[in-house]
C-alpha cells in the first residue's frame, strides 16, 4: 500500500540502499579467464583454423580461374600467316542396304515374323529379406532449471514495484535408440523374348574418294537393293607460318568455301581455331616459279 509521498532525494535514498541485487539476478557481464570463450583461450588455434581455410578457398579460386583462362586461350581463335605448300581433299558415301536381319524384343512390331521365344529376365525387383539392428544416437532439448529475474517498475508516484519472474534453461542429453533396418534383394523379374525376322536398312559399306585438286563424289554403283546414305566430306591445307622461326609444317582442315579460293604456293592470313582454319582475312598472290 502506498504512504505519504516523500521528497525525492528520500525516494532515492530509500531505493539505493533498499535495492540489492538477489543472487538469482542478472550480474553484469565480466570478462574472466573462466568464463572467456574458447576462441580468446585458444586464439592462436582458431587464427591458424581460418587461415588453412581461407588458402583452400583461395587456391580453389585460382585454380578454377585457371582452368577457365586455358579453356578461353585453346578455343579463340588466333592469327597466323600460313605459306601453303600442300592441299588435300576426302569425300565418302556410306551405302546401305535393305535386307532381312535376325531382332528381338518384348514384343514384336509390324512386319516382323517370329523365329522363337523363350523365357529371360526383364528387370529386376527389390524384395525384404530381412532386418539388421543398428543403433542411432539422439538428442533432444530438456529444461534443466530455472532463471529467476527481478525488475522494477517505475509506478510515477515516486514509489517502485517489484515483479519476479522466471524463464527456463535448456540443456542437451544424448541417448542411443535401436532400429531395425529393412535390408532388401534383387530379385529377377522373367517375362517372354521373342525373336523375329524383319527387313530393315543397315549400313554395307563406304565409297571413298580423295585427291589434292577438283573434288568430286565417288561412284555408288548401287544394287537394286542399295541406297546412298550418309556424306562425308573433309579438306585439309599444310603449309607453314612465316612469323614462325623454325617454321614447322602443319596441317588444318576448313570448309569448301575457303579450300576452293587456295593453291599451293599462296600465302594466306588467318585465324585458326583447335587446328581448324574458322577466317581467312587475305589471299596474297601465288609465288611465281
Amino acid at each position: 500500500m502506498a504512504t505519504s509521498r516523500p521528497n525525492n532525494d528520500d525516494a532515492h535514498t530509500a531505493l539505493t540502499e533498499s535495492y540489492r541485487p538477489s543472487h538469482h539476478e542478472s550480474q553484469p557481464y565480466s570478462k574472466s579467464p573462466n568464463n572467456s570463450s574458447s576462441s580468446e583461450r585458444n586464439p592462436t588455434r582458431l587464427s591458424s583454423f581460418i587461415s588453412k581455410n581461407t588458402l583452400k578457398t583461395i587456391l580453389g579460386i585460382l585454380f578454377f580461374l585457371l582452368l577457365i583462362s586455358t579453356v578461353v586461350y585453346v578455343l579463340i581463335p588466333k592469327p597466323a600467316t600460313l605459306h601453303i605448300t600442300d592441299m588435300a581433299w576426302e569425300r565418302s558415301i556410306d551405302i546401305e542396304i535393305y535386307k532381312t536381319v535376325r531382332e528381338s524384343d518384348w514384343s514384336i512390331p509390324s512386319g516382323g515374323r517370329l523365329a522363337y521365344s523363350q523365357r529371360e529376365i526383364r528387370s529386376y525387383a527389390q524384395v525384404l529379406d530381412h532386418y539388421e539392428t543398428r543403433y542411432e544416437q539422439r538428442s533432444e532439448q530438456y529444461i534443466s532449471g530455472y532463471r529467476t529475474h527481478t525488475e522494477y517498475v517505475d509506478l510515477g508516484n515516486g514509489y517502485f514495484d517489484t515483479r519476479t519472474y522466471q524463464e527456463p534453461e535448456y540443456s542437451t542429453r544424448y541417448y542411443t535408440v535401436q532400429v531395425q533396418e529393412p535390408v532388401y534383394r534383387s530379385e529377377p523379374v522373367y517375362d517372354t523374348k521373342y525373336y523375329y525376322d524383319i527387313e530393315r536398312w543397315v549400313y554395307e559399306r563406304t565409297v571413298r574418294s580423295s585427291g589434292d585438286v577438283n573434288p568430286y563424289w565417288p561412284k555408288e554403283n548401287l544394287k537394286s537393293n542399295e541406297r546412298s546414305s550418309t556424306k562425308h566430306e573433309n579438306y585439309t591445307v599444310t603449309g607453314y607460318n612465316i612469323k614462325d622461326k623454325n617454321q614447322t609444317t602443319n596441317s588444318y582442315s576448313l570448309s569448301f568455301e575457303y579450300w576452293e579460293k587456295i593453291k599451293p604456293g599462296m600465302t594466306i592470313e588467318v585465324m585458326i581455331s583447335l587446328g581448324r582454319i574458322t577466317t581467312i582475312k587475305s589471299i596474297d598472290k601465288m609465288d611465281t616459279p
